[in-house]
């Protein structure tokens, strides 16, 4: 079963921070953004951001 998209880009979001391309302070990626960047519809990129929210990662 593959991953689905807004896992995917909650993933990457969260290797940037590892990585230090995302510092402490840095603005994430806008809903729109994401959307744009990735070719996904607004509500997965909201997903992505909330997950991402709610492991309190952003």
């Amino acid at each position: 079963m593959s991953t689905p998209p807004y896992a995917r880009i909650a993933g990457d979001i969260k290797q940037r921070i590892a990585d230090g391309r995302l510092r402490p302070g840095d603005r994430v990626p806008s809903t729109r953004q994401l959307a744009r960047d990735w070719g996904v519809a607004l509500a997965t990129a909201t997903k992505a951001l909330a997950v991402l929210a709610q492991e309190g990662v952003v």
